[in-house]
């Protein structure tokens, strides 16, 4: 989906430092060759597609290190598959900031995909999630002529995710950055954690008990093709 909204770069700001911590100087991590839209004003150049967010990271937030990871390579990004797992020391990680800005959605393994978050993070860092939310982005009602995704989640979700793994819960709630009239309802979760622990991710067994909402889509979803958990 990418970062529609000011909103969610200023509430990293606001919990990185809530944490002690701070961007300059630190490594961050996107999954997917983030962009954000025209109307987030940042003070950096804008293309025909919106604010490459490896820029912004860079010349704005000056952070020390700055990889994405997507298929598709495009943005300077890493053409890796977050299904599978990944060398991270090799990349430069663990990271203090890894974010799921609208791309775990498209992941059709979402064992691997959350696996793969958990062990790009380093001890006390931030993994921040801002995803589509189950009854929104799915073509009904939203004005979409079809789903966004196969993959769709609540607030539950994260919890479970949060409870299981150890993380500590920083924010867990919706919103809906859509502005366009009449509002639209495409509500998306925003769950941020930070890893205060050295732990194994949970085991795939009890990771498919959690609540995840699947909608086949006959049609390629991102770079990945759609297929079950």
């Amino acid at each position: 989906m990418g970062v529609n909204s000011i909103e969610t770069l200023e509430l990293l700001d606001e919990v990185i430092s809530k944490t002690g911590q701070t961007l300059e100087g630190s490594s961050v991590c996107d999954l997917g060759n983030q962009r954000g839209w025209p109307s987030l004003n940042l003070d950096i150049p804008v293309g025909p597609k919106g604010y490459i967010l490896k820029k912004y990271y860079k010349a704005i937030k000056k952070v020390g290190l700055h990889i994405s990871i997507d298929l598709n390579g495009k943005e300077g990004a890493l053409p890796l598959d977050l299904t599978k797992h990944i060398d991270v020391e090799e990349i430069g990680g663990p990271f203090t900031v890894v974010t799921n800005f609208g791309t775990s959605e498209h992941v059709p393994g979402q064992f691997g995909c959350f696996k793969n978050i958990h062990e790009l993070t380093k001890v006390g860092g931030i993994m921040y999630h801002v995803v589509p939310r189950i009854g929104s982005w799915d073509g009904k009602g939203c004005g979409l002529k079809k789903p966004h995704c196969p993959y769709y989640y609540d607030t539950d979700f994260f919890e479970l995710l949060a409870e299981r793994n150890g993380y500590k819960v920083l924010e867990n709630r919706i919103w809906n950055h859509d502005h366009v009239f009449p509002q639209r309802a495409r509500e998306e979760c925003v769950a941020i954690f930070q890893k205060v622990k050295d732990t194994e991710f949970i085991s795939e067994e009890e990771f498919e008990k959690f609540p995840i909402s699947y909608i086949l889509n006959p049609e390629k979803t991102g770079n990945y093709a759609p297929g079950g958990r």
